[in-house]
């Protein structure tokens, strides 16, 4: 399993719960207030975006025990992961944040909260931030300019080759050459024709 495949698989996998608390999350501190008809308590850092989350998606938590402090305390960690989600660029985002944003995630389904939105959208910011990590490592390849490369290869390599073949044959030249007698000749008959045709001499 390669490193895309794993991660997704600790995104997609249940059993995998990341640790995290409130203390994991900025203004952590700030005062609570209560929102939705169960009155939940959330800080105030999230009140606004809970409300905006509240209005898409009114049946979240319509299924659980209202005034359950638990409950409470896990809706107010589900928010602040979403909300910090929502204030982070793709180019800040990080596998540590990712496993951090998880944990809330996986926590409220494991509760009955109908997240599951924000499940399949934290797979599609995982995708996302493992195609910056390809970009990064190999940018994108022109096919037409890798064709022409190996084209201008391949030309090159049957040049050598020209190159080798005729090296090869004045070696053989050199080592199986004619006689003294024989190469004095060769000069001679060559003299003759030197700067002329080679066509026969007629009459």
């Amino acid at each position: 399993m390669d490193y895309a495949q794993a991660l997704l698989h600790r995104i997609d996998d249940y059993d995998f719960t990341a640790d995290v608390t409130v203390d994991h999350f900025h203004r952590f501190h700030d005062e609570k207030i209560r929102i939705g008809p169960a009155q939940i308590q959330v800080h105030s850092h999230v009140y606004s975006f809970a409300k905006r989350l509240i209005k898409t998606y009114p049946n979240m938590y319509n299924k659980l025990r209202h005034g359950s402090s638990f409950i409470g305390s896990a809706l107010d960690l589900l928010y602040f992961a979403l909300h910090e989600m929502e204030d982070t660029p793709l180019s800040s985002v990080t596998e540590a944040l990712i496993l951090k944003w998880s944990g809330p995630i996986k926590a409220a389904h494991q509760l009955g909260m109908q997240v599951d939105f924000a499940s399949a959208h934290l797979r599609t910011v995982t995708e996302a931030y493992l195609g910056s990590l390809a970009l990064a490592a190999a940018p994108p390849l022109d096919a037409s300019l890798l064709k022409s490369k190996i084209e201008k290869k391949e030309q090159a390599i049957a040049a050598l080759q020209q190159d080798i073949q005729e090296l090869q044959r004045q070696l053989n030249v050199t080592q199986t050459g004619p006689t003294p007698a024989m190469r004095q000749k060769h000069l001679q008959v060559h003299s003759q024709f030197h700067g002329k045709n080679v066509g026969l001499d007629l009459l």
